[in-house]
Order: C-alpha cells, then sequence, then structure tokens
C-alpha cells in the first residue's frame, strides 16, 4: 500500500491559516476601534456629569426660592491692581477673585431686596480681611464698585498688598 503526499494536505493547511491569521487580525482591528469609540464615548460621558453637575449647583438657589421673582443668578468678580506702579501676575489675581468669588457665593439666589441690605454688610467684611495666597503673600481688597442688573451681581474691587505693621 502506498502512503499519500502531503501536498493536498499543506495547501489545505495554508489556506486555513490565512483564514485564521485574518480572524487574528480583523479581532485586533475590531477591538481597537471598539475601544477608541469606547473612550471617546466614556470622556464625552464624564464632560455631560460635570456640566450636569455645574448646572444643577447653579440652579439649586434657585429651585429652593422659586416664589422670588427677582434674584442674584449670576456672580461677576472683576480684580484689578490698585496701584499701576506695582503689577500683579495673572494667577495671583485670579486667585483673588476665586477668593472674592466664593464669599460673595453665599448671595447667589437671594432676592435683590435681600441683596442690598447684605452688600453693605459683605462690603465692609470683605474690605478688612485679609488674603492669603502662597509663598507669604497677603493683600486686601477694597470694592470700589457693585452693580445689579440683569439678575447679575457685579463687583469691581483693587488689590492692594497687605503690609503688617509689627
Amino acid at each position: 500500500m502506498k502512503v499519500p503526499t502531503r501536498t493536498w494536505f499543506d495547501s489545505y493547511m495554508r489556506a486555513i491559516g490565512l483564514i485564521i491569521a485574518g480572524m487574528v487580525i480583523g479581532s485586533a482591528m475590531f477591538m481597537s476601534i471598539y475601544q477608541h469609540n469606547f473612550s471617546i464615548l466614556y470622556k464625552d460621558n464624564q464632560r455631560l456629569l460635570n456640566e450636569n453637575d455645574e448646572i444643577r449647583k447653579e440652579l439649586e438657589p434657585f429651585l429652593r426660592k422659586e416664589n422670588n421673582k427677582i434674584t442674584i443668578r449670576q456672580i461677576r468678580v472683576h480684580v484689578q491692581s490698585s496701584n499701576n506702579s506695582v503689577i500683579l501676575e495673572d494667577s495671583v489675581l485670579s486667585e483673588l477673585q476665586r477668593g472674592l468669588q466664593q464669599d460673595l457665593e453665599s448671595l447667589r439666589g437671594a432676592s435683590i431686596n435681600s441683596v442690598t441690605s447684605s452688600l453693605l454688610v459683605a462690603k465692609g467684611i470683605i474690605n478688612r480681611k485679609i488674603y492669603r495666597l502662597p509663598g507669604n503673600k497677603e493683600y486686601r481688597l477694597e470694592i470700589s464698585l457693585i452693580i445689579i442688573k440683569n439678575n447679575e451681581l457685579n463687583v469691581w474691587s483693587e488689590v492692594r498688598p497687605y503690609i503688617r505693621n509689627d
């Protein structure tokens, strides 16, 4: 009896090997595209969740005080250097602006009638407050102008370095 040659077997093995290699390469490409699309989806989801939290945070005071018709919806703070000879860095100005924004945050959602009396008290407190920044730098803000227009509270203040009298 004669043993059959392997030529017919080798040609089928090559075809099967090409099919398996194609399946592996195709699945790898599919997985990379799937992972890329999923990562884009995840980033968009996180961005939308953050925006949703910010909007909920902004709307929370209004939902609590729905019966007030005219309320403060937005607070804008403008901080500028008082002396033109002393130029402060943008990072210092932004830190002071953030601190003043946090101090005035309690006025968001309040009615205009209650804000007018609260602003006088807040102005006195802020004018005496010393803002400490990293690097042992101390500054004092002086509120120069307060405007309430279109449910928006605008506060302009001047920065002065605080010098201790020890």
